[in-house]
Order: C-alpha cells, then structure tokens, then sequence
C-alpha cells in the first residue's frame, strides 16, 4: 500500500496522533490528518485520498460524508466511520452510509477494513 495516501479526521489530538501512527506503521501509507471537518470535501477532490477515516462524533461528520457520497468526484473514495463506545455501533454507522466501521480506536480493526479497500480497488483497477 506504499504510495497510498489515508486521510484522518478527528478531534482528538491523541486519538488523531495514535490512529495516523498505526496507519504509517501498519499499512505503510503516507497520513494527512485534519482536527475537524471544515474544508476536508475540497482537500479530498484537490489530494485523492486512497482512503477517509473519520471519527462519527466529530461535529459537522455526517453532512461531510453526505457531500462526499454527493460528488462524483469524490463519492469514490471509500469513508470508514470510526464510533466511540456508547455513542453509535457499527450497524448504526453503516446505515448513516459508511463504507466500513470499527470502534473506539481499534487499530486492527482499522487494518483490516482498510487492507480489505486496498484489496477490492486492485481487483477492480485495470491492469
């Protein structure tokens, strides 16, 4: 996945740290992370994120994910919903209309969905 670019969009300043770290080491992508959502839809069409990970809880997630879903150039790019415990459970987060879910930080989780993406775009890519 070396070249792949991940886009994480939380809050939290060391959730946000912890979950970039586990991206660079365990998928060996290159990171770019945003505190909040204000203008992520334009970052995503101008960088072409491989992938979005994005926290459900961050103000301003859903109508962000809905303007993605929206944009033919950019409904592509897969958004995986990160929840808090307490807050949403996966069945929740996919309704709302994220492409996977994993909770509360989950690291493996987060590798697995995002090794599954990676597997799925080299199938349907030409060549």
């Amino acid at each position: 996945m070396k070249g792949h670019k991940v886009l994480i969009v939380e809050d939290d300043p060391d959730l946000r740290d912890m979950l970039a770290m586990a991206a660079r080491e365990l998928l060996g992508v290159t990171v770019e992370t945003r505190c909040g959502t204000e203008g992520v839809s334009a970052q995503v069409k101008n960088q072409r994120p491989w992938l979005i990970v994005m926290n459900v809880s961050v103000p301003g997630s859903l109508q962000l994910l809905r303007a993605l879903k929206a944009d033919p150039a950019t409904r592509t790019v897969p958004v995986v919903g990160m929840h808090s415990r307490g807050l949403a459970r996966c069945s929740e987060v996919l309704a709302l209309g994220y492409d996977g879910c994993f909770g509360d930080g989950n690291v493996l989780d987060m590798e697995r969905l995002a090794r599954g993406f990676f597997q799925q775009q080299a199938k349907e890519s030409p060549g």
